[in-house]
């Protein structure tokens, strides 16, 4: 049973890394005209998506196996953020009509990233067993 419930709440934690993701695209983006703005805009969405999978994470991977799950995932959705968030300012400035489209894809990107990323990981990586749950043969 604690193997269910350690699932259940990475799942979770899976979805809420995806929604903040989602909500954190448009700060983020303030804060890629400097130079430094790329590592501040990489904190932004970056940090808030690694706790979260880190600590949801950590009852079913372990501890260290979570924390480099939550770190990889973080990494890649932060250049996939980038560059999307690049592409809808280059499109913005070149002067076409950025419509709806280019909305769902700036927002829901990163969100699809954290989701396909998560839930592919939960499937891949197997979770650990505590000595509780280890049977003795």
């Amino acid at each position: 049973m604690r193997n269910h419930n350690s699932r259940v709440i990475a799942v979770v934690g899976v979805v809420v890394a995806a929604i903040a993701a989602a909500a954190l695209v448009m700060p983020a983006a303030r804060q890629l005209g400097p130079a430094s703005g790329s590592l501040t805009a990489a904190a932004i969405i970056g940090i808030p998506v690694l706790l979260v999978l880190a600590v949801t994470g950590a009852a079913h991977y372990g501890v260290l196996v979570s924390s480099v799950i939550a770190v990889v995932i973080a990494v890649v959705t932060c250049v996939v953020s980038g560059v999307i968030a690049a592409f809808a300012f280059a499109t913005a400035l070149s002067g076409s009509a950025t419509g709806i489209l280019l909305a769902v894809v700036l927002f829901g990107g990163p969100a699809l990233c954290v989701l396909i990323l998560g839930l592919l990981a939960l499937r891949v990586v197997h979770p650990s067993i505590s000595r509780d749950d280890a049977r003795v043969t």
